[in-house]
């Protein structure tokens, strides 16, 4: 049976397959492996890029967070003031990168509309004792 499938000069077709090969590798290899190349070291710098852009943005919301003022954990404890002007300064340092620039904005609007209902200058620091003003110039 084996001797049924034996051809003559089948080696030569095989051969002249492989050939074909070599040459599409010869004549498409460097420009299809270019393209490869061009499409990962793009989409790697697009990787990239976007990670820096999240890094800013995580920067914005961590400085944010830290002037934001602060409940106390009491149901009746005021927040802390903090100046307007530090997070407005937030704001400028973070713009575009967020919603971290307009929640500045509004908690320090929040800061003004408290020291205003109050009467009192905005950041201005009163006793958690008595509620009175310690400097009494604010």
């Amino acid at each position: 049976m084996r001797g049924r499938e034996i051809r003559t000069g089948a080696g030569l077709e095989e051969s002249r397959l492989n050939q074909d090969f070599i040459d599409a590798l010869r004549k498409y290899g460097t420009p299809v492996l270019l393209i490869i190349l061009i499409v990962t070291v793009s989409w790697l710098g697009w990787q990239r890029w976007q990670a820096s852009k999240n890094a800013k943005r995580a920067t914005a919301f961590v400085d944010l967070e830290a002037q934001m003022p602060q409940r106390d954990p009491s149901m009746f404890a005021t927040p802390r003031d903090v100046s307007p002007d530090v997070l407005l300064r937030v704001a400028e340092d973070h713009t575009g990168e967020g919603s971290a620039p307009l929640l500045a904005r509004l908690a320090a609007a929040d800061q003004w509309l408290a020291s205003a209902a109050r009467g009192v200058q905005p950041g201005a620091e009163l006793d958690p004792l008595t509620g009175a003003l310690k400097r009494p110039e604010d």
